[in-house]
């Protein structure tokens, strides 16, 4: 081996050797982690659906539900003056007249919520017979509609509807959530809540 060799060889050591301190630890294992449809759309949005509604035994209140809320009013000056309102019903798996199935609708006194939830899939839905369903929905009222794409990384390039990522909606949601884990600490609704954000 040649002097110049050795000394690339002694120079791709040392940059493997301080590479070491950069190494990404290992996460914790989660419940989710040990089922085998952990990040399929369909349980996702079944567990957002149970967390979003306060009604539920859960005893997280309104902790998903504001979160989301906050979030929106960040995206949109818009609706920082508007009043989401209080929950009626959440529905999963809503037909629209078409027979396509919406993934989650949000109910409230003021509005109706529509969530379309991607993981790891293209955004290839029907979205505008989405929003010709809830138009119908809010056809004799004053509620207005609120289209949501909730996706890994909070782009879609549908017009009209809210790009959100899961990254932003778990930070809009932690502090709330810690905030009830504090008031009741062996509530295992709060533990499962944690481990699913």
């Amino acid at each position: 081996m040649s002097e110049i060799d050795e000394l690339v060889l002694l120079k791709f050591q040392k940059l493997l050797h301080k590479s070491q301190k950069y190494k990404i630890e290992e996460r914790e294992l989660t419940f989710f982690d040990t089922a085998s449809k952990k990040y399929h759309e369909n349980p996702t949005t079944e567990l957002l659906a149970f967390f979003l509604d306060s009604n539920n035994p859960h005893k997280l209140e309104y902790s998903f539900y504001n979160g989301l809320t906050n979030l929106l009013c960040e995206l949109d000056d818009e609706l920082c003056d508007f009043d989401f309102g209080g929950v009626i019903e959440i529905v999963t798996e809503q037909l629209t007249q078409k027979g396509k199935r919406l993934d989650l609708v949000i109910e409230t006194d003021t509005s109706l919520i529509l969530i379309e939830n991607k993981i790891g899939h293209i955004q290839n839905n029907p979205f505008n017979d989405y929003l010709g369903w809830a138009k119908k929905q809010v056809e004799n009222s004053k509620k207005k509609i609120i289209p949501i794409v909730l996706c890994l990384d909070g782009n879609t390039d549908q017009a009209q509807w809210y790009g959100i990522s899961y990254a932003q909606f778990i930070e809009s949601i932690r502090d709330s959530v810690a905030h009830q884990i504090l008031k009741s600490p062996l509530n295992k609704w709060a533990i499962f809540a944690t481990e699913f954000l």
